[in-house]
This record gives structure tokens, sequence and C-alpha cells, in this order.
């Protein structure tokens, strides 16, 4: 016998894609972790640098574009860079 589910079914699905609007963001960095990386941003006098590390998949690329949509509506300029694209470069400040 085949199981229903209970309540409404979702019609949103965990996908491979990385996502920039906030209600695309099923991870929940909204919550907790893009205001505080506003806040850092916006706290700390430059130069400085946010790593963010985790395995692929883990959600790295949809937390900086949800973070850099945040920055943007606060007027903040944003540059998005893609280390892809340079990855046969000696320096990516170069290219």
């Amino acid at each position: 016998m085949e199981k229903k589910a209970k309540g409404p079914i979702p019609d949103k699905r965990y996908g491979d894609q990385p996502v920039s609007d906030a209600e695309d963001d099923l991870l929940g960095f909204g919550k907790y972790c893009i205001p505080t990386l506003v806040k850092i941003i916006e706290e700390r006098e430059t130069p400085y640098v946010i790593g963010i590390y985790g395995p692929w998949g883990c959600g790295k690329t949809s937390l900086m574009k949800l973070t850099q949509a945040k920055l943007d509506e606060r007027d903040h300029e944003t540059i998005w860079i893609n280390p892809w694209k340079y990855s046969r470069t000696d320096d990516v400040r170069k290219a």
C-alpha cells in the first residue's frame, strides 16, 4: 500500500542550482547566517577576509548570493567574481 504525504506537498524541491531570492532559501540562511554576515560587513573596518568553506552542494554559493542581495538592498556596492573562470590564471587579481 502506498503511503500518502501528510499535509500540503511543497512545490519547491532542493535543486542543484544556487538561489539568489530569499523566497527560495530552503536551507534557512536568512534567519541567522545572512544577518550575521551583513552585520560583520557593515561594522568592521577594511581590509578583512571572510572565508566560506564547505563541501560541494552545501549551499556556499546560495549563501553568498543571498548575502549579496541583502547588501544590494542596503545600497552597498557588491562585485561577483567567478573563480572558476580564472582557474588557469596564475593570479585571479590580474585577470
